[in-house]
Formats: C-alpha cells, sequence, structure tokens
C-alpha cells in the first residue's frame, strides 16, 4: 500500500506546478500536463549554466569508458597471482569491506591531511588544500571514483576465472600464449556473461551522464569549485540548497527522473540486444 502511495505521490508531483505567490503547489490542468517534462528538458539545452551541467556529466561518462576493462583486468592479474597480488587482494579488498561513507571520510582525511603533510615533511613545501581547491577538486573526485571502482565485482570475477579448464591453460602456455593473449582468448569471454550485465547501462550513462560523489565531499559548496552535474544540482535545489527554489524544482526533477528512466531503459533493452549478438558463447 505504502508503494502505491509512493507513486500516486511521484506521479502527482511530476504533473504539479509551484505559484510562487500562494507558496503551494497546484496540479496542471490535462492540457498542460507535460508542462514539467517540457520544461526540464528546456533548461537542459538551453539553459547556459543547466547545460554545462549536463555536459559535465556527459563528460564524466566518456571518462569511465577507457577504464571500464581495467577491473577486469586486475581480476586477471590477480587470478594469475603475479608478484606482488596478494598485498593487491588487500587493498583492494579493504574498500569493499566498510560503508562507503567511512571509505569517503577515510580518503578525504588521507588526501586533505596526510599527504600534505608529508609533502611538508620531505619538502618544506606547504601544497595547501587538495579537496578545495578549484584547479585540483574535479580530477581528485575522478581519481576517487576509479580507483574504488578498480575493485569492481573482483571477487566474483576470480572465482569465474578459476572455472577455466587447466587443460586449456596448459595448451595455451605451451601454445605460446602470453598472459595478455591469455586474458584476450580465455579470461574475457570466461567472463563474459558476468560483465555484460555491468555494461547494459553504459549506453544510457552516455546519454544521461553520470555524477561523482560530490555531495559526499563538498555539500552545497560544490558550485565553488566547478564540480556540479545535472544530478547534484536537481538534488541540492530540491534540498533547498542550489540555486533554484525547492518548490520549483520538485515537479522537474520528478519529470526528470521519469524522462531519465524511460531512456535508461530503452538504452538497457539495446545494449542487451547488441551483448547478446557479440556473446562468445563460451561455457564453463
Amino acid at each position: 500500500f505504502l508503494n502505491v502511495v509512493d507513486h500516486a505521490s511521484a506521479v502527482i508531483t511530476a504533473i504539479s506546478g509551484w505559484d510562487p505567490v500562494a507558496q503551494d503547489y497546484f496540479v496542471y490542468p490535462i492540457s498542460k500536463i507535460f508542462t514539467n517534462f517540457k520544461a526540464i528538458l528546456s533548461m537542459i539545452f538551453t539553459d547556459p549554466e543547466v547545460h554545462v551541467y549536463y555536459l559535465r556529466g556527459i563528460f564524466i561518462a566518456l571518462l569511465d569508458l577507457p577504464t571500464i576493462f581495467i577491473p577486469v583486468f586486475v581480476s586477471f592479474i590477480l587470478y594469475k597471482k603475479v608478484p606482488l597480488s596478494g598485498l593487491w587482494t588487500i587493498v583492494l579488498f579493504v574498500p569493499s569491506a566498510f560503508s562507503s561513507l567511512m571509505m569517503s571520510m577515510s580518503f578525504k582525511y588521507f588526501m586533505e591531511e596526510a599527504i600534505p603533510g608529508m609533502i611538508f615533511d620531505w619538502t618544506g613545501k606547504n601544497i595547501g588544500s587538495i579537496f578545495f581547491n578549484k584547479d585540483r577538486a574535479f580530477w581528485i573526485l575522478i581519481f576517487y571514483k576509479e580507483f574504488f571502482s578498480l575493485s569492481a565485482g573482483y571477487i566474483v570475477n576470480i572465482g569465474t576465472l578459476k572455472k577455466i579448464p587447466d587443460e586449456l591453460v596448459e595448451v595455451g602456455k605451451l601454445s605460446g600464449l602470453t598472459m595478455w593473449q591469455e586474458f584476450w582468448y580465455l579470461g574475457f569471454p570466461c567472463l563474459y556473461k558476468v560483465l555484460s550485465m555491468g555494461w547494459w547501462g553504459i549506453l544510457g550513462s552516455l546519454i544521461l551522464g553520470t555524477g561523482l560523489p560530490i555531495y559526499e565531499f563538498y555539500a552545497d559548496r560544490a558550485y565553488d569549485y566547478g564540480l556540479v552535474t545535472l544530478d547534484y544540482y536537481i538534488f541540492t535545489s530540491t534540498l533547498g540548497q542550489g540555486k533554484t527554489s525547492a518548490g520549483e524544482i520538485a515537479g522537474y526533477s520528478q519529470a526528470w527522473a521519469y524522462i531519465a528512466g524511460i531512456i535508461g531503459l530503452i538504452c538497457t533493452l539495446i545494449s542487451m540486444k547488441v551483448f547478446d549478438k557479440l556473446d562468445p558463447g563460451w561455457e564453463v
């Protein structure tokens, strides 16, 4: 019953407007039921500031593309037990053992206190704040996102790789396969079905843009450091912390959630078809 109420409330919000004089919401008539949907799309493509926020999210999604194979290859390296793989297993496993809040706080303390302190001790140079620096903030968050994504699914990946028959590995060695070739011809096809499910949302991310953990580190101050993405803009505005009033943005926010959901669903279905076509048919 509560789910039904929540869904009904969301639908009503998506077709409601805000009266700044009365400081209250009103439901649009049938003829104007898509007002919020049109307004949020118009805002994204015509409002210069919001347009930049949206494109920044797309840029972040594009930065993710070259790195999507890295967690897979890291899993393969750990599976092969190369030198220092035990150490890296611990380093990569630790983040998944703690809450995201604890890891973000630890990362922030390390970057903001430990690193500047060590550099000062070694060189006598004060590099200032790492997080609260407009030139560094964006790339620090990119590093945070990419580093902690290295451990994504690696336990499942290693477990799947261990299903590769030893006979195939031995034949590969006798054939002179390098470790990279072994990854490409044995490891990657073995992991394909597991990985493809995680990659179904790639197309949607490239259209909708992906966010960074901005609010975790900057709360409502991200506007000062050039970090704002569309999802952050909508989120902070809904909280009454952004540049648009909470009442005004609520309808736009819910309308965008429905638009993003529909786009994401379509992109996922398309991606499923594409990945099914590319399936190497590997069975372990």
